[in-house]
């Protein structure tokens, strides 16, 4: 499989017609106004090409960085009615919520597919403290 694209956001929405809305999406950065701050939810967005995912196939995240208090595993599995054998393209959408930051530093999302130990991807986005942002 081969990334296409990770974005990170504040949510994601699935609308009809099979579209996918993604609000407040960051750039390079997680800009708060005061740390340490808690995030009502958190979402990530991947987007692959050439898929050979199988529908009993978990896709492990792991959320690790000296931002937050602790490493995030996660282990998503398929959703029946979503998979489709003949798909070359995955999307996988992940809402986290609440998600707390306790310091200015780097969070890193590690994807991991194929029950790999090696990761497919590598996502990293910086988290600074901004006390002039206007909410």
């Amino acid at each position: 499989m081969r990334h296409e694209v990770t974005i990170i956001c504040d949510d994601i929405r699935q609308e009809t017609g099979k579209k996918i809305s993604l609000m407040g999406v960051y750039d390079d950065a997680l800009v708060v106004k005061e740390l340490p701050a808690r995030l009502l939810k958190i979402c990530i967005f991947q987007r692959w090409a050439e898929s050979d995912l199988k529908a009993s196939e978990t896709v492990r995240l792991n959320i690790v960085g000296n931002a937050i208090v602790a490493p995030i595993n996660l282990e998503c599995g398929m959703e029946p009615e979503h998979f489709d054998a003949a798909a070359t393209k995955a999307q996988i959408l992940v809402a986290l919520a609440p998600f707390d930051i306790v310091r200015a530093g780097e969070i890193e999302f590690i994807t991991y597919l194929h029950s790999s130990n090696e990761p497919a991807h590598r996502h990293r986005i910086e988290v600074r403290r901004d006390p002039d942002l206007q909410l």
